[in-house]
């Protein structure tokens, strides 16, 4: 893998890790546990790990 892809792939992937785990946390906590709004957690937690993805993504420059 070329310099840094790796890197940037293993954030990628954690990144999406912690989407999908966190969401589905939060979910089974408004349910079970009588979480008021937890919609709004839901919102928070998925748009704050996509806009750090992205973020990561803008502070990478190519080779040229």
């Amino acid at each position: 893998m070329s310099k840094g892809k790796r890197s940037r792939a293993i954030v990628y992937r954690s990144i999406s890790v912690l989407m999908v785990v966190g969401i589905a946390g939060i979910i089974v906590a408004g349910k079970l546990g009588g979480l008021e709004n937890y919609i709004f957690y839901l919102e928070f937690w998925g748009l704050s790990l996509s806009g750090i993805g992205w973020f990561i993504a803008g502070s990478y420059k190519t080779a040229t």
